[in-house]
Protein backbone atom coordinates (compact mmCIF):
# COMPACT_ATOMS: atom_id res chain seq x y z
CA UNK A 1 0.00 0.00 0.00
CA UNK A 2 2.87 2.38 0.82
CA UNK A 3 4.45 1.66 -2.59
CA UNK A 4 1.23 2.56 -4.42
CA UNK A 5 0.84 5.78 -2.43
CA UNK A 6 4.48 6.68 -3.09
CA UNK A 7 4.09 5.96 -6.83
CA UNK A 8 0.97 8.12 -7.05
CA UNK A 9 2.68 10.94 -5.16
CA UNK A 10 5.70 10.72 -7.47
CA UNK A 11 3.58 10.82 -10.63
CA UNK A 12 1.59 13.78 -9.28
CA UNK A 13 4.80 15.66 -8.45
CA UNK A 14 6.23 15.01 -11.92
CA UNK A 15 3.05 16.22 -13.62
CA UNK A 16 3.03 19.34 -11.44
CA UNK A 17 6.68 20.08 -12.25
CA UNK A 18 6.03 19.64 -15.97
CA UNK A 19 3.17 22.14 -15.82
CA UNK A 20 5.34 24.67 -13.93
CA UNK A 21 7.75 25.05 -16.82
CA UNK A 22 5.08 25.81 -19.40
CA UNK A 23 3.86 29.25 -20.35
CA UNK A 24 0.16 29.90 -19.89
CA UNK A 25 -1.89 29.27 -22.99
CA UNK A 26 -3.40 32.18 -24.84
CA UNK A 27 -7.21 32.09 -25.03
CA UNK A 28 -8.45 31.47 -28.58
CA UNK A 29 -9.93 34.23 -30.73
CA UNK A 30 -9.65 37.97 -30.49
CA UNK A 31 -8.66 39.31 -27.08
CA UNK A 32 -9.17 42.90 -25.98
CA UNK A 33 -6.49 44.25 -23.68
CA UNK A 34 -5.51 47.58 -22.16
CA UNK A 35 -2.08 49.15 -22.17
CA UNK A 36 -0.98 52.21 -20.23
CA UNK A 37 2.00 54.21 -21.43
CA UNK A 38 3.78 56.41 -18.90
CA UNK A 39 6.00 58.97 -20.60
CA UNK A 40 9.24 60.65 -19.52
CA UNK A 41 7.39 63.62 -17.97
CA UNK A 42 5.27 61.27 -15.82
CA UNK A 43 2.07 61.74 -17.80
CA UNK A 44 0.19 58.58 -18.74
CA UNK A 45 -2.18 57.59 -21.49
CA UNK A 46 -4.42 54.51 -21.71
CA UNK A 47 -4.88 52.52 -24.92
CA UNK A 48 -7.14 49.61 -25.81
CA UNK A 49 -6.25 46.97 -28.38
CA UNK A 50 -7.88 43.83 -29.73
CA UNK A 51 -5.80 41.10 -31.29
CA UNK A 52 -5.70 37.42 -32.15
CA UNK A 53 -1.91 37.41 -31.71
CA UNK A 54 -0.48 35.25 -28.93
CA UNK A 55 1.93 37.73 -27.35
CA UNK A 56 1.83 41.35 -26.31
CA UNK A 57 4.77 42.10 -28.58
CA UNK A 58 3.16 40.53 -31.64
CA UNK A 59 -0.10 42.41 -31.03
CA UNK A 60 1.62 45.78 -30.60
CA UNK A 61 3.91 45.27 -33.60
CA UNK A 62 0.90 44.25 -35.70
CA UNK A 63 -0.88 47.45 -34.63
CA UNK A 64 2.18 49.57 -35.54
CA UNK A 65 2.29 50.86 -31.97
CA UNK A 66 5.91 49.88 -31.21
CA UNK A 67 9.24 49.64 -33.00
CA UNK A 68 11.91 47.13 -32.13
CA UNK A 69 15.66 47.51 -32.63
CA UNK A 70 17.73 44.82 -34.30
CA UNK A 71 18.71 43.49 -30.86
CA UNK A 72 15.04 42.93 -29.93
CA UNK A 73 14.75 45.91 -27.58
CA UNK A 74 11.50 47.89 -27.79
CA UNK A 75 12.83 51.37 -28.55
CA UNK A 76 9.72 53.26 -29.67
CA UNK A 77 6.31 53.16 -28.01
CA UNK A 78 3.44 55.38 -29.22
CA UNK A 79 5.89 57.31 -31.40
CA UNK A 80 8.25 58.12 -28.50
CA UNK A 81 11.78 56.74 -28.75
CA UNK A 82 13.87 55.86 -25.71
CA UNK A 83 17.59 56.03 -26.59
CA UNK A 84 19.59 54.04 -24.06
CA UNK A 85 22.91 54.92 -25.72
CA UNK A 86 22.16 58.64 -25.46
CA UNK A 87 20.89 58.99 -21.89
CA UNK A 88 20.14 55.52 -20.44
CA UNK A 89 16.43 55.70 -21.35
CA UNK A 90 14.42 52.55 -22.05
CA UNK A 91 10.85 51.29 -22.09
CA UNK A 92 10.21 49.08 -19.05
CA UNK A 93 7.34 46.62 -19.18
CA UNK A 94 5.10 46.15 -16.15
CA UNK A 95 2.45 43.47 -15.83
CA UNK A 96 -0.15 43.84 -13.10
CA UNK A 97 1.89 46.70 -11.62
CA UNK A 98 5.03 44.56 -11.27
CA UNK A 99 8.24 44.83 -13.29
CA UNK A 100 7.92 42.11 -15.95
CA UNK A 101 10.22 39.11 -15.91
CA UNK A 102 9.55 38.60 -19.64
CA UNK A 103 9.82 40.87 -22.61
CA UNK A 104 6.78 41.82 -24.68
CA UNK A 105 7.65 39.13 -27.23
CA UNK A 106 7.46 36.44 -24.54
CA UNK A 107 4.47 37.85 -22.69
CA UNK A 108 1.41 35.75 -23.47
CA UNK A 109 -1.70 37.95 -23.64
CA UNK A 110 -4.16 37.14 -20.87
CA UNK A 111 -7.61 38.59 -20.17
CA UNK A 112 -8.04 41.02 -17.28
CA UNK A 113 -4.32 41.75 -17.08
CA UNK A 114 -2.90 45.27 -16.77
CA UNK A 115 0.03 45.97 -19.12
CA UNK A 116 2.14 49.11 -18.95
CA UNK A 117 5.19 50.56 -20.68
CA UNK A 118 7.07 53.10 -18.53
CA UNK A 119 9.75 55.39 -19.86
CA UNK A 120 12.63 54.91 -17.43
CA UNK A 121 16.29 55.80 -17.22
CA UNK A 122 19.11 53.61 -16.01
CA UNK A 123 20.85 55.31 -13.12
Amino acid sequence: MKKIFFALALVSALLLCAACGQAPERPQGELAFALTVTYEDGSAKDFTFASEKATLGEALLDAGFVEVADNGVYVTVDGVTADFDKDGAYWALYIGGEYAMTGPGETILQPDTAYEFRYEKWS
